[in-house]
């Protein structure tokens, strides 16, 4: 099919005035689809892009899937900075527009054509920019969304990108557009992700007045209203100016009042959990100021409501402890902190007992979420080429594993046989679990079969248990699961990390930590990790025999 470039422009025409059927548009995408690309940047600047958008149904599939090759042609002839310039008029008029499928297709193509300009100066006429951002305040999701994920991009990728979003008359702006808690937290979250991606912005962003609403977020008292701040708050912590910057304001103060009076109020069920989790990320950055013993008050008061909080009665309470404590675990200084909470004499020390019952008995989803914490708690958090501190890892994760392992039990176990021991009996509920014919108590189950073989007692381990290096070499038994990818994926990473933690353990001084293969045990795991995930896919070829 060949058409002069005057034939196109006249369909296009036509399409942008009186519209017409998907087999016409569809046959505009074939026409364009081998037009040459100096025609193509003739055709671009020609024609009214955003018009020809408009005249389509883009709430019928068809028409919409046309509009984005279409798009994905049109807009790749011409650079964003001429497209934002040449277009802006019909930009601002789509972006105007009652139909929200054309709004949330014009935001996601921009946002698409900025990634690839090349230069550090922002490109958006303000008036675009602006507009953008009102729409940051849609009552369409999915429009915001889009906005949000454009100005983020603007704030990233330029050089005075966190200027042009944050100054004055942005600012002003956006003070009085978003005017709702919901608006706002919109406006928060994409300031956050703008400041958690560029640190050094952190100060710049907050001194707009941008961040304000965060504080006060954090003490609204409509529950959902303040953990939703609260989960922005989780990001804000990570950034060191943010960190001062809340402890500063008071913020952090207040909420440690909050969290040991939670218990206290009606919705404490609901708050606890999401408490819980915040001051768990404040912890996993410095855990021997927030996981202190001693005095000042203030600064045990989570220490104490995480005890609390593991033996309570409610489930959803309990394995929050536990996730926070999981999140404490992620760095090897907080591990060491929560090591001496959780001795046998120790404050965490329940805690650890309560996890072992959960895995032996509990409902699918407290099982998931248990199988998740000892995940966390037990896989290797940095590959240290210190022996020293290596050791010390193996150790912590085995002395925990051993806990776990006695199912609610409590018995003080002194050697790293009797912890070893126990810790075997905690991997055998795991195999147990592995095989479950519900795929996501599967999954978490191999996922914590997964951090055990990080460890070179939970190499040894794996080895040693009968049938179990059968079940994980054996590439079929997973075959038609709901999760078949990710379960194979986990099954292949074991297998993996058995092998090359195998090849490490030498260095251990502890005969508990040496993991002995024979050699062809060796040749058999290294053929598996060769093969891949799937293995070797005998290929197959179907071959036309004519009728005699």
């Amino acid at each position: 099919m060949e058409c002069s470039l005057s034939e196109i422009l006249s369909l296009i025409e036509k399409l942008s005035t009186q519209g017409g059927q998907i087999s016409e548009y569809e046959c505009l995408v074939a026409l364009l689809s081998t037009v040459k690309d100096g025609d193509l940047k003739v055709i671009a600047r020609s024609c009214d892009i955003m018009q020809l958008f408009s005249s389509m149904n883009l709430n019928d599939k068809r028409f919409m899937e046309a509009a984005l090759k279409l798009a994905s042609t049109l807009f790749s002839a011409v650079p964003a900075v001429e497209l934002v310039n040449a277009h802006q008029a019909e930009l601002l008029q789509a972006l105007h527009s009652e139909r929200t499928v054309l709004m949330e297709f014009v935001l996601t193509k921009l946002k698409d054509s900025v990634q690839q300009v090349k230069s550090h100066l922002c490109c958006i006429p303000e008036a675009i920019l602006h507009e953008v951002i009102c729409l940051v305040a849609h009552e369409d999701l999915k429009v915001s969304k889009a906005a949000v994920s454009f100005l983020s991009v603007i704030g990233t990728k330029f050089v005075d990108g966190v200027e042009r979003l944050f100054n004055p008359s942005s600012v002003l702006l956006i003070n009085s557009t978003c005017v709702t808690s919901e608006q706002m937290l919109r406006i928060v979250e994409m300031a956050t992700d703008v400041a958690v991606r560029i640190p050094s912005k952190f100060k710049q962003i907050e001194a707009s007045g941008i961040l304000r609403p965060l504080l006060k977020g954090l003490a609204d008292e409509d529950s959902l209203t303040n953990l939703n701040f609260i989960e922005i708050a989780k990001n804000v912590v990570l950034i060191p100016d943010g960190y001062e910057w809340l402890v500063d304001s008071g913020a952090l103060n207040n909420l440690l009042v909050r969290l040991k009076g939670a218990n206290e109020v009606a919705s404490g069920h609901l708050l606890l959990p999401g408490y819980l989790l915040f001051f768990g990320c404040l912890a996993l950055q410095n855990p021997e100021y927030w996981l202190s013993n001693c005095e000042p008050i203030s600064r045990n008061t989570f220490l104490s409501c995480l005890v609390d909080a593991g033996t309570n009665l409610d489930p959803t309470i309990s394995l929050a402890a536990l996730e926070s404590i999981g999140q404490i675990a992620g760095r090897h200084e907080g591990r060491k902190v929560l090591h001496k909470l959780s001795t046998y004499s120790g404050v965490l020390h329940p805690i650890l007992t309560k996890l072992g019952q959960f895995i032996k008995n509990s409902s699918n989803t407290v099982c998931v979420r248990a199988l998740d914490s000892l995940t966390k708690l037990t896989q290797q958090v940095t590959h240290s080429v210190n022996v020293a501190d290596a050791t010390e890892q193996a150790k912590i994760t085995l002395e925990w594993a051993g806990c776990v392992g006695q199912m609610g039990n409590s018995t003080e176990l002194p050697t790293l046989g009797s912890q070893l021991q126990s810790a075997g009996k905690l991997l055998k509920r795991l195999t147990i679990l592995a095989t479950n014919p519900y795929s996501d108590i599967r999954l978490a189950a191999l996922k914590a079969v997964c951090a055990f073989s990080t460890q070179p007692w939970g190499a040894r381990l794996i080895i040693d248990q009968p049938g179990f290096m059968e079940y994980l070499l054996n590439r079929n038994t997973e075959v038609g699961l709901q999760e078949t990818p990710q379960l194979m994926e986990t099954k292949y990473e074991i297998v993996s990390n058995v092998l090359s933690t195998s090849e490490s353990s030498k260095r251990y001084e502890f005969s508990e930590f040496l993991v002995l293969l024979r050699p062809e045990q060796v040749a058999c795991l290294r053929l598996y990790v060769k093969e891949g995930v799937w293995g070797v896919q005998q290929a197959q070829s179907t071959v036309a025999v004519e009728p005699s």
